[in-house]
């Protein structure tokens, strides 16, 4: 989901990022580095961690980056609310296409606080053992409606995070 966040304080002014659901420590199936701090644990709604180069773009007062222990504002289901900051990454591996401008919160924030108004543009899943990829597309596709794209990431040639408005599903 893509909101507006910013320093404590700076009233609804800021930067929008893409806020991101963490599910064991991990995003769509690859490990978050953290540089400083740590991740949110399971069920915290109140803390998140950020990549370190929003940090240097969401300047706090007197001109700093962000850093652990400071305040960041986003708006949520409620409107504007404060988190605290736990944690600076860099990235999750897949690039920084996926990463980019991202605050990691976990799934509890991700449906309880921005529940109102969320909107998946991507879900990864993770196959049992003899699954075929374009049997669970199918099914998604089936069950979800053709509005959307499946894509298996392992494939020749393909661009999953090339389009990110539809949901798109990596098997």
């Amino acid at each position: 989901k893509r909101v507006v966040a910013g320093p404590a304080g700076s009233g609804l002014q800021g930067l929008t990022v893409t806020l991101i659901g963490l599910q064991d420590g991990a995003v769509a199936l690859r490990p978050v580095s953290v540089v400083a701090g740590r991740l949110p644990h399971r069920g915290d709604t109140a803390n998140v961690a950020i990549d370190q180069g929003l940090a240097g773009a969401l300047v706090a007062p007197g001109s700093r980056a962000l850093r652990v222990g400071d305040k960041l504002q986003m708006i949520t289901a409620n409107g504007p609310d404060q988190f605290t900051i736990i944690g600076l990454t860099s990235g999750t591996g897949a690039g920084p296409g996926f990463t980019r401008s991202a605050v990691f919160a976990d799934d509890a924030a991700m449906l309880g606080t921005f529940h109102l108004g969320l909107q998946t543009p991507m879900v990864a899943l993770r196959l049992n053992p003899g699954a075929a990829s374009s049997a669970v597309g199918a099914e998604v596709r089936g069950t979800l409606g053709t509005s959307l794209t499946a894509v298996d990431p392992r494939g020749a040639g393909i661009a999953p995070l090339a389009d990110l408005r539809p949901l798109l599903v990596l098997a």
